[in-house]
């Protein structure tokens, strides 16, 4: 499943204010895009692969990073979630977040992928956030069994 993502990986790489990443099962990142390895303060996105969010973000924001209300276990996605992020210079900001459970051929649940559109436009808030860009990317035919 994840060299589909890989196809899509350029896409991502070109828009810096979305951000884009796969889990795996054990919430280790597999892949991600150039706007989350800045964010995370890193000039390289390989410096993030196979980490989890309590091993990025600072002591204070990991439980901001996890599934949060997705239980990727249960198979419930989230779609268009308010979210706290950190930007470029690991300042604070809102993203409006989407995360789906990933499933194998059996429906057993493998990973999550998430995407993030950043609210931020030239110092003032964007009122819609992308909702057409991640509910086209997480139709749930494209992860089903």
């Amino acid at each position: 499943m994840l060299q589909h993502f890989r196809l899509l990986e350029p896409v991502f790489d070109a828009m810096p204010d979305i951000v884009f990443f796969v889990k795996d099962a054990q919430a280790r990142y597999a892949l991600v895009n150039r706007a989350l390895a800045s964010r995370c303060g890193l000039k390289d996105k390989l410096g993030l692969l196979g980490k989890t969010d309590e091993e990025v973000f600072p002591q204070r924001w990991p439980h901001l990073y996890r599934a949060g209300p997705v239980d990727h276990r249960a198979g419930s996605p989230m779609i268009d979630q308010l979210e706290l992020h950190l930007y470029p210079a690991r300042q604070p900001g809102r993203c409006m977040t989407s995360k789906q459970p990933l499933h194998d051929a059996r429906g057993a649940v493998v990973g999550l992928a998430g995407i993030s559109r950043d609210l931020r436009t030239k110092g003032r808030i964007r009122l819609t956030a992308g909702s057409r860009l991640s509910s086209s990317i997480f139709k749930p035919t494209l992860y089903s069994r």
